[in-house]
């Protein structure tokens, strides 16, 4: 690997990473719990236009809770994800959208 590269191991919890994981690399764990989903609409809004990110942010705070709420009591998902995927999957869905208009 060049000296350049970086690694980025993302585990859902610590528990799934392994002992010679951790005692190779610097391992940070940031629990889902202690980190919401508005650090990563942030950062994503930073890199739209200032009409944009007001409205998308207006979006989010008005129905995204809200979404995910009645999501986690009246749905089964496939498979479980954790909020922030959700945040990136919505913001995918709006982003291919906008390219069709």
């Amino acid at each position: 690997m060049a000296p350049n590269c970086k690694l980025l191991f993302e585990v859902h919890n610590i528990e799934n990473a392994s002992p010679a994981t951790v005692s190779r690399m610097g391992m940070v764990y940031i629990s889902s719990s202690a980190l919401s989903w508005k650090p990563i609409l942030q950062a994503w809004l930073k890199k739209r236009t200032a009409q944009e990110a007001t409205v998308f942010l207006s979006l989010y705070e008005k129905a995204f809770e809200d979404t995910y709420t009645y999501m986690k009591l009246n749905l089964v998902p496939k498979m479980q994800l954790l909020e922030c995927n959700y945040i990136v999957q919505v913001r995918f869905f709006l982003v291919h959208l906008l390219l069709r208009f």
